[in-house]
């Protein structure tokens, strides 16, 4: 019984892929080179490796060709990693805890771990995870991002581990990668800040000169000026990292202010926590002398001495976004990259009380006392 010349392309690439002479992440032969080599018209040889593609043998790239699947000599660990510069970070907790979440639902375990902002310890930690066959994906927040690291990361999504990083600037041509949208979080902020009464409106950021920065004060800017508010280059504060230990010193420099402003937009909860506690030692209080919003909704936030309105991203719902694309590279390697941006909701509590609601009051006891009722509104933008 003859064979069909279909099987006899599937029977000869497999045997290439046994004998190792085709290894995971080759580029198995063309179709016009297998059309040539068994004589067959172009419909046969791309019946043949749709079916091997089906089979899990092969995946297929759009307009690049057709590649040995990484994961033929990996099996699968059902562990994924997160990496992340600061394990100790309220906000990376709150990420992290929304991607073990969905994680559970799908029978998987994450793995955690830092790389304290050091390209050689990220690096070092992948390298590990992937070399051992610790896991199928990472989810990585990265130390770098410049061309060599990309084309680190690039080798490593070659291999057959899922990738899905950090990466504002934009999308990449093999990497999912995934972002917040500073820009709309930021100028949410501000517009509810001039909807309750305050025109001079200050803004708290770190003095990164990244994408993520840039994004922010394009957002505040353009909040301010949309509203017909002049943009004051002397308003814009810089803190070394967004995390409470470094507050204090910005904190100082905007209760010296000659005209101090009315109220902030801070770039993390955190440094907005450590900016309300010097405040209160320099006997400024909020939002009875300056109003404040912060990002990322971190416990601390909530509690009625902060009473903190702040931007966050829905973290249950991101760690979901996060482990589905991380699942969907896993079970099928071919699957294009993809672009999460993450979008951002606006918490509203009492550190941006209304002025005009202030004036009215004429600062109520609670407020003398630094502590308000606690009211949570959550609005969408």
């Amino acid at each position: 019984m003859s064979v069909s010349k279909c099987v006899q392309v599937k029977e000869y690439i497999g045997q290439q892929i046994h004998s190792g002479v085709l290894k995971p992440g080759n580029e198995v032969p063309s179709l016009s080179e297998l059309s040539r080599q068994f004589s067959i018209n172009r419909n046969t040889a791309v019946k043949a490796l749709n079916e091997l593609a089906a089979e899990g043998w092969i995946y297929q790239r759009r307009g690049l060709g057709s590649f040995v699947s990484p994961k033929l000599n990996k099996s699968l660990t059902g562990n994924f990693a997160i990496l992340v510069s600061n394990l100790s970070s309220p906000i990376y907790g709150n990420i992290i805890h929304g991607i073990e979440e969905h994680c559970r639902t799908l029978s998987r375990y994450l793995i955690s771990a830092g790389h304290r902002a050091s390209r050689n310890i990220q690096r070092e930690t992948i390298t590990g995870l992937v070399d051992n066959n610790k896991v199928d994906g990472i989810a990585l927040f990265p130390a770098s991002t410049d061309k060599d690291e990309i084309n680190f990361l690039e080798q490593v999504k070659t291999s057959g581990t899922g990738m899905l990083v950090f990466y504002p600037q934009g999308p990449l041509s093999v990497i999912s990668t995934m972002t917040f949208d500073h820009f709309e979080g930021t100028a949410l902020s501000v517009k509810h800040l001039l909807d309750n009464g305050y025109k001079r409106i200050g803004f708290v950021t770190t003095q990164y000169n990244n994408f993520d920065s840039m994004e922010r004060i394009y957002g505040y800017r353009s909040a301010l000026e949309k509203a017909g508010q002049d943009f004051r280059e002397e308003y814009i504060f810089y803190v070394d990292d967004a995390e409470e230990r470094f507050a204090q010193q910005v904190a100082d420099a905007i209760a010296a202010c000659p005209e101090r402003p009315e109220a902030l937009v801070v770039i993390s909860d955190e440094v907005a926590v450590g900016m309300i506690n010097r405040f209160q030692e320099l006997g400024i209080k909020v939002p009875d002398d300056i109003a404040i919003t912060a990002g990322g909704n971190i416990e601390i936030g909530a509690h009625p001495f902060y009473n903190l309105t702040t931007i966050t991203p829905d973290f249950q719902q991101m760690g979901k976004l996060i482990v589905d694309c991380l699942e969907r590279q896993t079970m099928k390697p071919d699957t294009p990259p993809e672009r999460l941006v993450f979008r951002q909701r606006l918490i509203i509590r009492g550190s941006s009380d209304s002025r005009h609601q202030l004036q009215e009051n004429n600062l109520s006891k609670k407020s003398d006392k630094y502590y308000r009722d606690v009211r949570e509104t959550v609005f969408a933008g």
